[in-house]
């Protein structure tokens, strides 16, 4: 997706199919919290790329990237730079990278989810901002994330 601010008041979730990305390279705003979701596909890579700006605006943040224990599937990453107040919680592989820092106001939370069959899997989080910082206030670790 290109152009124009977009805003989201719930979300983006990978479909089924072939190996995709999903590319927003547009600046995003939250209308409400908002969740960018891989789903879980049959050896099949999907990635939600969050390449713009993003703003809070009082919301929290949800980035559910698939992370198994025998392999890396799927990821959500942010490469552009979080602003605003509100949360960012990170389950399964979740990459906040990109050449400049964060500046949101709120936690970092990497915590575990339960997949559709009962089985869990855990925040891997990675934080590769070339300058500044990924997050400025506290970064939590909940039910075993």
């Amino acid at each position: 997706m290109n152009g124009n601010q977009l805003t989201f008041t719930g979300g983006i979730v990978t479909g089924a199919g072939p190996d995709m990305d999903i590319n927003i390279n547009c600046p995003v705003k939250l209308g409400n919290n908002a969740t960018f979701a891989v789903s879980l596909g049959s050896d099949n890579t999907y990635n939600v790329l969050l390449n713009g700006p993003v703003d809070l605006n009082g919301h929290d943040m949800t980035l559910d990237g698939f992370n198994d224990f025998n392999a890396q599937r799927g990821f959500v990453e942010v490469s552009g730079v979080i602003s605003g107040i509100g949360n960012v919680r990170a389950a399964g592989y979740v990459k906040l990278d990109g050449p400049q820092g964060n500046s949101f106001q709120g936690s970092l939370i990497s915590t575990r989810i339960l997949d559709g069959f009962g089985f869990a899997y855990f925040g891997y989080v990675e934080l590769n901002k070339q300058s500044g910082v990924a997050v400025n206030d506290r970064v939590r670790v909940e039910n075993g994330g």
